[in-house]
């Protein structure tokens, strides 16, 4: 594989491999490659995760993806299994991929992928720092408007009690540090946004393992998984990219 510049990034909003403009139709090979990106396991520490795969637990790494072949045929809209599988298989060959495992699932580690790490250092260095002041406010309960600069325009984020006041089901001290380690440049509608698509309102309590991991559930499929994390729990599931339940569903009979 190419030895690509790991200090040059095009920054792409996660969300958009979630929405209609993307997903809604028939995946070319070269939107396929991109999705495999958005689809693999991430983490900020670079921690793997242990996920439960037909009743058959499996470790996988950052950058590292989990997936039945019967998944991508619906994800990418494709036919068959086997043009799937050719098409890994093709990249593989290509050094753009590896196949790690087949059974119980296909794992599939994209080799171009950067750690946490080196791509924040790679931000910094290109774009300065990301705004530390609002995350320092925060953590010292200083509600003080961040950067307030209204006279030359800027869309500054407001005070935590400002948006605490707008919307008072969720944890905002919470969310907004989430959203503030999300982008390089916080902006009061960016976290408007990020705030009414945060689904934090009253987490539930997770049970541990004897190890300190913890035991969710997907809430669209129930399968078992144990997030290293609170970073890993509040991601969701590798299964169906939704949010982690304490306890297994129960399908409800149509």
């Amino acid at each position: 594989m190419k030895d690509w510049d790991k200090e040059l990034f095009i920054r792409v909003p996660k969300d958009l491999f979630d929405d209609p403009i993307w997903n809604n139709r028939e995946f070319t090979k070269k939107e396929a490659y991109y999705d495999l990106y958005s689809l693999a396991h991430d983490s900020p520490n670079n921690k793997g995760a242990i996920v439960d795969i037909n009743g058959y637990m499996k470790k996988i790494e950052v950058g590292e993806i989990p997936k039945g072949l019967r998944f991508y045929v619906n994800r990418w809209n494709w036919g068959s299994t086997n043009k799937v599988s050719n098409f890994l298989k093709k990249l593989e060959k290509l050094g753009y991929i590896e196949i790690k495992a087949n059974t119980p699932i296909t794992v599939v580690k994209i080799l171009g992928w950067i750690p946490r790490k080196k791509h924040e250092a790679t931000q910094k260095k290109h774009e300065g720092n990301r705004s530390d002041t609002p995350m320092t406010q925060l953590e010292n309960k200083d509600n003080n408007k961040i950067n307030n600069n209204k006279e030359s325009g800027n869309d500054s984020l407001l005070s935590l009690n400002e948006y605490e006041k707008q919307f008072p089901d969720i944890d905002v001290n919470k969310s907004l540090k989430k959203y503030i380690d999300y982008v390089n440049s916080p902006t009061h509608e960016g976290a408007t946004r990020w705030f009414k698509n945060e689904k934090n309102k009253k987490k539930p309590v997770f049970s541990k393992t004897k190890t300190g991991l913890y035991i969710a559930y997907c809430s669209e499929c129930g399968k078992k998984s144990y997030p290293n994390d609170d970073w890993q729990l509040d991601r969701g599931s590798e299964c169906c990219r939704i949010e982690y339940v304490s306890e297994k569903p129960i399908k409800q009979a149509v």
